[in-house]
């Protein structure tokens, strides 16, 4: 057996930031290898209708992007303090819009936690674990979901209209 040196993964969260603190996050969340595991671009639907919410949806959610759809909506039912403000299921991958205004003593419930996860982690790993099992009823050969998360945390107004408008409008450009 050799020993060759597993490069080391650089840590893409902000330093000393605690992502249980209150305020917005932007997420995004890719299916493993990109694959388009969720559904399918609906080019007719995206001349016809721009709203990702409408009728003719720009995206084509399959059996597997409902289940998707289905977790996230139910994150704020899991996470009393989160609440999904605005997300997209895409082919390969999510983004969601997340507050977290939590009333909790974070500080005694991270000390009292031997994995001292935050929040915004849990949620995270939590909808990433229903949605495999719920997925892998179906087919448990399927890898879903890349390792790790894109997050972004939101700084301002602006910054939150950007990535509202982000989610709403990018399906069309991806098509």
């Amino acid at each position: 057996m050799t020993d060759s040196v597993v490069p080391k993964r650089k840590n893409i969260r902000l330093k000393d930031y605690d992502y249980s603190s209150n305020g917005y996050y932007f997420i995004t969340i890719c299916t493993h290898n990109k694959v388009h595991l969720f559904g399918r671009y609906n080019v007719g639907a995206i001349h016809e209708s721009p709203e990702k919410h409408a009728e003719n949806r720009c995206i084509e959610l399959n059996l597997y992007g409902r289940i998707v759809e289905n977790v996230i909506i139910g994150l704020p039912e899991r996470f009393k303090e989160v609440e999904i403000v605005n997300h997209i299921v895409m082919p390969n991958h999510i983004h969601m819009l997340v507050s977290i205004s939590n009333n909790i003593d974070w500080e005694r419930a991270i000390r009292e936690s031997p994995l001292q996860r935050s929040l915004l982690s849990k949620v995270i790993g939590y909808l990433k674990m229903n949605v495999s099992k719920e997925i892998h009823k179906q087919n448990p050969l399927i890898n879903v979901w890349q390792r790790g998360y894109y997050d972004h945390i939101i700084r301002n107004q602006s910054d939150f209209e950007y990535h509202w408008n982000y989610i709403e409008y990018n399906a069309l450009k991806e098509y």
